[in-house]
């Protein structure tokens, strides 16, 4: 069983000499709270050529930037024998051709990265955190930045950091990717660690960040080609095609000069849903929030079957 509420990614694993697709998947720490089979060991590891543990989080001490668990019990606390990273340990032994990324960051956890890239000194904080962290957890095969997104405005939620832009996002982004993948190759030997990043999939969001200029120093710029709908109105939240879509966001970053090798599609583990929509215009039709649930639905609700809105609640097709 796949216990992701998150995407999938296609496409060859950095590093991976071969050209065919591979799969990438993102393992929620936080799962472990609702399902208590959401565990590393559980994963199918072997059928999966990459996973990236969601999330870590960047911690401001005093303009000292480190990066730390959002959630230290589960992930590395010694009193908790279902702690992920240990057994992260023990199943790379058993499948060392499955490799293992920290994500650093989320749509929650983003409200420190502009604040860290500001300066070099503060960028270099963050970057020996980084470079502690792989050295004591040596079964990672690198990191993931998942900011979100460098350059793009967002203010605070409830349990959301939002996303304060208090500088020059798009140089600084590359600032420190090119600062962070000279240091992993100073310490690691050159490509033995890898570097990622994720990256919003319209036009509007990808604009922000310099491809041209940063895509040297990453071995892969994972799009995210999902959540793509608008929330009130029917759509595809994943299209292949028209725009925003995988097609119109790879297209981008080919004009950019990335190379295809280098590029990957998301294709989500969930849907989502609308409420008392037309059911003959699939596409484009608002929904009705003003008139409440559609009958049959309510009646599912009553029921206990839960049918305000089909969120979380499927597999999508691979892309």
């Amino acid at each position: 069983m796949l216990l992701f509420a998150v995407p999938l990614i296609l496409a060859a694993c950095p590093g991976q000499a071969r050209e065919e697709a591979a799969v990438t998947v993102y393992f929620a720490n936080w799962d472990v709270y609702s399902d208590p089979d959401a565990q590393v060991k559980m994963l199918p590891w072997d059928r999966l050529d990459c996973i990236n543990h969601a999330f870590w989080k960047i911690h401001n001490q005093d303009g000292q930037f480190s990066i730390v668990p959002t959630d230290a019990w589960v992930d590395t606390d010694p009193g908790n024998p279902k702690a992920h990273f240990p057994q992260y340990a023990d199943m790379v032994k058993k499948y060392p051709n499955t490799d293992v990324f920290l994500s650093i960051g989320g749509w929650t956890c983003s409200g420190q990265f502009s604040d860290m890239c500001l300066t070099a000194e503060s960028r270099a904080s963050f970057i020996r955190s980084c470079l502690d962290t792989l050295t004591a957890y040596p079964f990672l095969t690198g990191l993931d930045l998942d900011w979100e997104y460098p350059g793009v405005a967002r203010n605070r939620g409830e349990n959301d950091e939002g996303n304060p832009v208090l500088g020059d996002d798009r140089t600084n982004f590359t600032l420190l990717l090119k600062e962070l993948r000279q240091a992993l190759d100073r310490q690691f030997g050159e490509g033995n660690k890898r570097l990622t990043i994720c990256a919003g999939a319209s036009e509007r969001i990808l604009s922000h960040q310099d491809y041209a200029a940063l895509h040297p120093y990453v071995d892969r710029i994972k799009l995210m080609t999902y959540d793509l709908a608008e929330s009130r109105i029917t759509g595809h939240h994943a299209p292949l095609y028209g725009d925003p879509s995988a097609d119109s966001a790879v297209r981008y970053l080919e004009k950019c000069g990335v190379p295809e090798r280098k590029i990957a599609i998301g294709s989500p583990l969930y849907s989502h849903g609308w409420r008392d929509a037309e059911y003959k215009n699939a596409v484009g039709v608002p929904e009705k929030r003003s008139q409440g649930l559609h009958p049959d639905v309510e009646k599912r609700e009553q029921a206990g079957s839960g049918g305000r809105a089909i969120r979380n609640a499927g597999l999508a097709c691979r892309l």
